[in-house]
């Protein structure tokens, strides 16, 4: 429950501010979070939506090529099937978003909005790229308390 409750916590936090920034960069003015409460809680529920889509695309990694095979093709593997899905993602919650408000398609949204485009493409990369060495450095640790634990189990057992 409380890792669940973490989890929720940080990708809002982390949704909020690219949002944040997305939004500053295109209209070089702050969003009034009060005023734009539903679209705040619209980003929210996306950010977390992302979010749990590259928890179950680590998860589905991990089942396919764990970490033990080779570090560095894993590391590569999550980094394009995570930049695929939430690539993928992005585009269906934006196509909804454009036909829903702007009463658009998500190809005259793109052309009208090329730079934030490139922006979302590029935080997209950066974010997933900080959150795979975050993935390899928990699962180096992981394997570290293992191998500790080990040694310990050893020297007790010759003891």
């Amino acid at each position: 429950m409380l890792r669940t409750f973490r989890i929720i916590l940080i990708n809002s936090i982390i949704g909020t501010l690219l949002f944040s920034y997305l939004y500053y960069s295109e209209t070089k003015g702050l969003l009034n979070y009060i005023e734009n409460i539903w679209l705040v809680v619209g980003i929210i529920t996306c950010s977390n939506i992302l979010g749990w889509g590259i928890l179950y695309l680590g998860r589905l990694t991990d089942r396919l090529y764990p970490w033990r095979k080779s570090i560095i093709i894993r590391f590569n593997i999550e980094l394009v099937i995570n930049f695929i899905g939430v690539i993928g993602l992005l585009l269906l919650l934006f196509s909804m978003y454009s036909q829903i408000f702007l009463r658009i398609g998500i190809s005259a949204f793109i052309s009208q909005h090329p730079e934030t485009t490139i922006r979302v493409i590029i935080l997209v990369f950066v974010s997933l790229l900080i959150y795979n060495i975050i993935d390899f450095a928990l699962f180096s640790y992981n394997q570290y308390s293992v191998v500790q634990i080990e040694s310990v189990k050893l020297s007790r057992e010759q003891l």
